[in-house]
């Protein structure tokens, strides 16, 4: 060998060893000889890999995924939800008939294929067999994100590394958000915009039972619940209770146009940030609406309540005025 081959070798040594860092499918599709795969991503519908051409029903697709989660691998007009992380896979079956398990090579798909065929009842179960991999923080993730309680006892579930992995640093920080709404809890200092474009807080308001109703007016689910808030409001605005909708809206022009077609006799404010992550929703913790918090006359949080619990409201301020 000269010396021009030995140092042409060693250039070439890297090429050879760096494995591809991202996932590679391979597919065999009966039924579907021409035509396209993609691959979206189910938490956001985005496409992160293809489309490519199917080619007397192959097809290979690549990408690189930045973390472990459930995707649509669709082929044509159908498609299937799979568990997607960067390895290599193989996918045969039929074009009629797209099941999860036909995805081959994924240790993690082959997990969730087991989850897929058991009860969101045998999550803590699953979790404490399967609790170090990025699977069980995505499902704790999708099915235990609330209420506080139960994200805490569903996160101490997963071990140390799944912790560090994507969904288990979402969900600390879920936790931390969530923390700041919980009883006992003073109420975070804010500022909001009234009717007429001056600003205010809370502190109008000391020493009353404060109930903050965070809506807009783009929330259905939110504008169906005034009604109700219409009846308590009627029903304790002499109690010393106060009613203070915060509207999320980032267009004052569609607030007042809610407000004219509402009427709600109580006070009406805005965050001037809307529903913007740096806005109220990340001072108060919460990530959809209506979401309600409970404020005792100390000023401390006494109950928050998102849609799920919305028939608790009543009963969250009848223990306030109790306990004064």
């Amino acid at each position: 060998m000269n010396l021009r081959t030995f140092y042409l070798m060693l250039l070439l040594v890297p090429f050879f060893n760096v494995a591809y860092a991202g996932f590679v499918i391979n597919g065999e599709i009966t039924g579907a000889k021409y035509g396209k795969a993609w691959i979206t991503r189910s938490e956001d519908n985005k496409v992160i890999a293809g489309p490519v051409e199917i080619e007397n029903g192959r097809f290979t697709i690549k990408g690189e995924m930045e973390y472990a989660t459930s995707c649509y691998l669709n082929i044509n007009r159908t498609g299937v939800l799979v568990l997607l992380e960067n390895t290599k896979m193989t996918f045969k079956g039929d074009i009629n008939d797209l099941t999860v398990n036909l995805l081959k090579g994924s240790p993690l798909n082959d997990l969730y294929s087991k989850w897929r065929l058991l009860q969101p009842t045998e999550l803590a179960n699953f979790i404490k067999e399967h609790n170090d991999n990025e699977l069980s923080g995505y499902l704790v993730d999708l099915y235990a994100n609330y209420p506080y309680r139960r994200v805490v006892e569903h996160y101490a579930l997963l071990g140390d590394r799944a912790k560090e992995m994507h969904y288990g640093r979402l969900l600390k920080k879920k936790m931390e958000m969530m923390a700041k709404t919980q009883p006992g809890r003073k109420v975070p200092v804010f500022e909001v915009l009234n009717v007429n474009g001056s600003k205010s807080d809370l502190s109008q308001y000391a020493g009353k039972t404060i109930v903050i109703d965070f809506w807009a007016s783009w929330c259905a689910p939110c504008r169906r619940e005034i009604p109700h808030i219409r009846e308590l409001y009627n029903k304790f605005k002499d109690k010393n209770v106060v009613f203070l909708a915060v509207s999320m809206d980032s267009e004052d022009k569609k607030w007042k146009k809610a407000l004219e077609q509402e009427k709600m006799e109580w006070p009406q404010v805005r965050d001037e940030k809307g529903f913007d992550k740096d806005g109220l929703r990340s001072v108060f913790g919460f990530d959809s609406i209506p979401f309600l918090v409970v404020v005792n006359g100390e000023g401390k949080v006494a109950a928050s309540i998102d849609f799920e619990l919305k028939n608790t409201l009543e009963v969250e301020i009848e223990k306030t005025l109790k306990d004064k």
